[in-house]
């Protein structure tokens, strides 16, 4: 079937091919993004490259544009970067580089080592100070303030190592310096091109800005900034205004949302449009989920919220997952560290725990991470009959992919680029307050087609 193009996206393809500057292209959601890129892109001469965050988005583009090879992720682009600084020294990726470094420099603090593995991966993708990541982890296995700010100090300077012999020695890679490296070495660079198309620009943390900045080519910055919701992994809403240059391309139509829905959302993105003749779509406000059915959405802020939901939608026999590889991790510590005999005394101990939790001199955001896995073991613990039965129900619950025609419940991030023809949103936690937190209002109500459900509870409504 041929499509044909917008007004917008008309003059896209009429001026993109040919500028002689860098640009962005703003695309609201369910506005063909990625065919107007993959079209742009085609039109484009010379040598052009699309990078996406992940080898599935990075399929989708090269399958769109008809040249897999010219579709790559930032990570293979940037590990052929470093293959060329060296020589092609460098064969594999080394993934257990981090555990040797801390196996044989960091022995004393092996309890934290997973904590520290974490903060590692995460300074070398955002360039930022690890020190509130690492708080955050080890928060949840450190009661005493004074004995936290002294560990804390010992990981802060364990990641700040790590990151420097990663500059060190470039013939040892890990999956992380994919990135790190050809952002941030003096001698290593990502492989030039004439044109970078950037996929979800909106997303682009630090260090993806810097390995993007360092190549010798123009760049279109694809992507939306109100569907900007990932600010505590490094990225910000207002990115794409800076890099635009003044010099930017609306895509505002949408081709998903019916127009009672597109209503809906320009109470938060003004500019959001219907084209003409789309279907009307309707905005419910509902405060039980007895519609919901095979193929729709569930969406929440929280894991903790989709726990109570699945368990009552698996009660009335309707076969549901929540989308996600679940906090198993996290769990499993923390159930360890109250070391309930059963499920009375486990719920006694999260109640204490919690409250513990409230008093403690944290900032709000780890409190509340620490808070959420106390209150998914709580509402396990509420549907089984020993201790030993909440983890295997978490674990069937969570799903990474889903298979099958079921009901899919997910946090609002997980849910970023997926559809449905009915959504249910958990309306009651969607605020306004800030700017991210408007963009996942918006990104949360923007995936419904046809119906849009504000879901209040009624202890919330």
């Amino acid at each position: 079937m041929t499509i044909a193009p917008t007004i917008q996206q008309t003059r896209i393809f009429d001026e993109v091919p040919t500028l002689e500057k860098d640009c962005a292209v703003i695309a609201r959601a369910g506005s063909g993004k990625t065919w107007t890129a993959t079209k742009t892109a085609k039109m484009t001469d010379g040598n052009v490259i699309m990078l996406a965050f992940d080898r599935e988005a990075a399929m989708d583009l090269g399958n769109k544009y008809g040249n897999r090879k010219r579709c790559r992720t930032f990570h293979s682009y940037g590990f052929q970067g470093i293959q060329e600084a060296i020589s092609w020294a460098v064969k594999d990726v080394d993934g257990l580089k981090v555990k040797r470094y801390l196996h044989e420099e960091c022995s004393d603090l092996e309890r934290h080592h997973y904590v520290i593995k974490r903060a590692i991966s995460y300074a070398k993708n955002t360039l930022d100070n690890p020190r509130r990541t690492l708080e955050r982890e080890l928060a949840a296995d450190i009661d005493d303030d004074d004995e936290l700010a002294e560990i804390l100090d010992e990981c802060v300077e364990a990641v700040r190592e790590q990151l420097s012999q990663s500059l060190d020695r470039p013939d040892v890679v890990d999956f992380d310096d994919m990135i790190f490296l050809p952002a941030t070495h003096p001698t290593i660079r990502p492989p030039n091109c004439d044109v970078l198309f950037i996929d979800e620009a909106q997303d682009v943390n630090r260090c993806q800005a810097e390995f993007a900045s360092r190549m010798k080519c123009r760049r279109v910055w694809i992507g939306d900034p109100y569907q900007a919701i990932y600010g505590w992994r490094g990225a910000s809403s207002r990115f794409l205004e800076t890099v635009a240059q003044g010099h930017s391309y609306h895509l505002t139509n949408t081709f998903r949302c019916g127009k009672e829905i597109v209503r809906f959302c320009r109470r938060m993105v003004p500019d959001f449009e219907c084209l003409p003749g789309q279907h009307e779509g309707r905005v419910n406000t509902v405060s039980e989920m007895t519609d919901v059915k095979a193929g729709d959405f569930v969406l929440a802020r929280r894991n903790a919220d989709l726990v109570p939901i699945a368990l009552d939608l698996a009660r009335d026999n309707k076969q549901c997952v929540i989308i996600g590889k679940g906090l198993g991790g996290a769990c499993k510590k923390l159930l360890r560290k109250i070391g309930a005999d059963n499920i009375k005394d486990l719920r006694s101990g999260l109640y204490d725990y919690i409250e513990d939790v409230r008093e403690r001199d944290l900032d709000d955001s780890i409190k509340a991470s620490m808070i959420e896995i106390a209150q998914i073991i709580d509402y396990a613990a509420g549907a089984v009959g020993v201790i030993g039965e909440i983890m295997p129900l978490l674990s069937y619950m969570f799903a990474p992919k889903v298979e099958g025609d079921v009901i899919r419940l997910s946090t609002v991030h997980k849910a970023k680029g997926m559809e449905a023809d009915n959504v249910f949103v958990l309306a009651n936690q969607l605020t306004e307050k800030t700017d991210e937190e408007r963009n996942i209002k918006y990104v949360a109500c923007s995936r419904a087609r046809h119906t849009l459900n504000l879901y209040y509870h009624s202890d919330d409504s």
